[in-house]
């Protein structure tokens, strides 16, 4: 029997909640009508999901055991779901442990010190977290993450300046800063990176109100609206052949700004532009766990819950094929064979299985009933970001006083054209500083495709003492190089659990072409697929967790009509 694939407007009728009432909202700036997230209209069935479980959609489900591969995110919440509706569930995780790509990095850090290798903020207004957060009674563990970009530093100017500095500068045209971008238009001189962004993109969000009209039944097809628009443009090229932008303007706002990839669809890079603005989106409400990101997967295996994973998980397990028999009665219709780590071949079998892994390790699995055309064009095809993270240890947290001498609080992140590009420097007020903890974790480097990609390449010691180079350019050779005690790097290019990747973003025109794909069944409704790479909220825990009760959703129905 072919089971039906369930859409947006399917998933929002389920429980016929009101919608209003979940619409988070996103604004590229403060001078721009909000606009609401592409997945609001899921999240009232979603949150229902989370706080009363699948069984209070319609009772509970016939039995089934279902296989997951991956524990990610994605996959441990579609599992738990699944549990808690009354499934047998099978975790298999090539790694050591869960969480994918959130991935909080303790060693070589003084005990008590931890750094983000992957996911490392939460917006104020994904939901879907913060609701497992509250069911986990995890809320006490949120803190603040200062999002807002303090200080940029151009190698071309010589000197580092505030952003307040850097936008005055901009606006009065003086002539040493536009010196480093000579082919500025008469008409880009005068105005700030994000008054040069809100005006390029006036034309996106007329179009997306013209449709919306403030109403929440308008959201899917305002977005399809845009897709139809302006899918086939890149960052880049939306630039160049809408905004009419020059190419040292595209280069002022790619050097001034953090988590610029030109390459992006361009849809992608505008519902996510908070994450470049010099202010650094301060409407986002960015939030971080007391003791790393890493604490939202274990979440799900503490041994209190009723339906704790801890016990359903077999780790050191690579998946390399899967099979589909349809002929096959109960517990015997998809298997999954894994590779141990002590170099056997197993199988296992059961009724449906979720692929939560990246399409980059997709691309590597054997499959006895091959996939859609379609979704196999799609596992091919899909675009990953690259990124490289280097982490510092200092002996002491010497960036407060220098940003308090500067008006600048006391934390926040700076730009730089150098090849570290972007530097977080961490609240003082986190947890981990308490007890007085005078030492402090940086996230010296966060970089992306070609530098990411550059700075990857290097052994871990070589981009270490890259960081440290960078950061004594800036700052001064004897404040970093006399406090630096000890870094690291995380490479998601060279991570093979992850299959090279960071995060998915789509390529011009993937939208159109591969996310429906990417979304369908295969094997008759028995293979469903989750990642945030198959939801509305690419490169977040947000849509990991979309897809993972999206899925969870699909086989439960499955199981009860």
């Amino acid at each position: 029997m072919t089971k039906r694939v369930f859409t947006t407007e399917d998933f929002a009728a389920a429980l016929h909640l009101p919608l209003q009432k979940y619409l988070r909202g996103r604004k590229a700036s403060a001078t721009t009508p909000q606009i609401p997230d592409e997945e609001d209209p899921l999240d009232a069935l979603f949150t229902d999901i989370i706080q009363n479980g699948l069984t209070s959609i319609s009772g509970p489900a016939q039995s089934a055991k279902v296989l997951v591969a991956g524990a990610g995110p994605a996959g441990l919440a579609a599992a738990y779901e699944l549990k808690r509706a009354g499934f047998e569930v099978a975790l298999f995780e090539a790694s050591e442990r869960t969480g994918g790509r959130v991935k909080t990095i303790t060693a070589p850090f003084t005990p008590g010190l931890h750094g983000e290798g992957g996911a490392m903020r939460l917006p104020a207004n994904h939901v879907l977290v913060h609701t497992y957060l509250d069911v986990f009674q995890l809320t006490d563990q949120l803190e603040n993450f200062d999002q807002a970009n303090k200080i940029i530093y151009l190698s071309t100017y010589g000197k580092t300046l505030t952003y307040d500095q850097f936008n005055a500068l901009l606006i009065a045209q003086d002539p040493g800063l536009l010196a480093c971008f000579p082919g500025l238009l008469p008409g880009e001189k005068g105005q700030t990176i994000d008054q040069l962004w809100d005006a390029a993109v006036i034309p996106v969000v007329q179009a997306f109100d013209a449709v919306y009209q403030n109403n929440p039944a308008n959201i899917a097809a305002a977005y399809a609206q845009i897709t139809a628009l302006y899918d086939q443009y890149s960052l880049q090229t939306y630039f160049e052949q809408v905004a009419g932008w020059s190419q040292d303007c595209i280069s002022l706002y790619d050097l001034g700004s953090p988590h610029v990839v030109l390459d992006n669809a361009f849809i992608e890079s505008w519902k996510d532009a908070f994450l470049s603005s010099q202010s650094g989106g301060a409407e986002a409400g960015m939030m971080q766990m007391m003791q790393g990101m890493q604490q939202i997967p274990s979440a799900f295996l503490n041994p209190a819950l009723p339906f704790s994973l801890k016990d359903d998980i077999t780790y050191g397990a690579r998946v390399v094929a899967a099979n589909y028999t349809p002929s096959g009665g109960p517990g015997q219709r998809v298997s999954i064979d894994y590779q141990t780590k002590g170099g056997q071949t197993l199988t296992a079998w059961g009724d449906y299985v979720i692929f939560a892994v990246p399409f980059t390790t997709m691309r590597l699995l054997k499959t006895g009933t091959p996939f859609s055309v379609a979704k196999s064009n799609a596992i091919r095809e899909l675009r990953y970001v690259e990124v490289t993270k280097i982490l510092l240890q200092f002996k002491t947290r010497w960036w407060q006083s220098y940003f308090s001498a500067l008006g600048q609080g006391t934390d926040g992140g700076m730009v730089t054209d150098l090849p570290i590009r972007y530097t977080m420097f961490p609240a003082a007020t986190s947890a981990q500083f308490a007890n007085g903890q005078n030492r402090g974790v940086i996230m010296a480097s966060y970089t992306f495709q070609q530098d990411a990609t550059e700075t990857g390449a290097m052994p871990v010691e070589a981009s270490v003492a890259l960081a440290i180079d960078n950061l004594s350019t800036i700052f001064g050779a004897d404040v970093v190089q006399s406090n630096v005690e000890v870094g690291t790097s995380q490479v998601w290019s060279g991570d093979v659990f992850s299959g090279g990747s960071a995060f998915a973003y789509f390529a011009p025109m993937q939208k159109t072409r591969l996310f429906s794909a990417m979304l369908q069944p295969e094997w008759d409704g028995y293979a469903v697929f989750a990642g945030e790479h198959n939801s509305y909220t690419h490169g977040w825990i947000e849509g990991a967790f979309e897809s993972a009760l999206r899925t969870a959703y699909q086989i439960y129905y499955n199981q009860t009509h």
